[in-house]
């Protein structure tokens, strides 16, 4: 399912690139160069506050013309963030299937031993 949460870009103070705001969710702030990667970055910082909440219990999106930009740096806009729940979760499990690979891979690279098998679900 897809969620859209308003989102406060930020010019940062060193010129390039915004610091992101999601106020509908407490916490939730990341940053990036361009708006793409911002975008992408506000997507994953949603995910990742989100993961162990269950969906019924996600918080309410407010509209966007709520947002009041004067507490904020000149140049700054709010614009709509697109959640895709379905889509974090697919990506979050590949995320760890190759950081399982990655770690079994190292470990064989550390020494002679067996790597025992686990999958574990979060």
């Amino acid at each position: 399912m897809k969620y859209y949460y308003p989102a406060i870009f930020e010019p940062k103070k060193s010129g390039k690139g915004f610091v992101v705001t999601v106020p509908d969710i407490q916490g939730c702030f990341t940053q990036g160069d361009d708006i793409p990667e911002c975008m992408y970055m506000a997507h994953e910082a949603i995910g990742c506050l989100l993961e162990d909440v269950s969906e019924e219990d996600y918080p309410a999106s407010s509209s966007i013309n709520d947002i009041n930009l004067s507490e904020f740096e000149k140049g700054s806009f709010a614009t709509l963030v697109m959640f895709d729940k379905e889509k974090y979760d697919i990506d979050t499990a590949a995320d760890l299937k190759n950081l399982s690979v990655s770690n079994k891979m190292f470990l064989k690279g550390c020494g002679n031993f067996e790597i025992e098998e686990k999958t574990s679900h979060i």
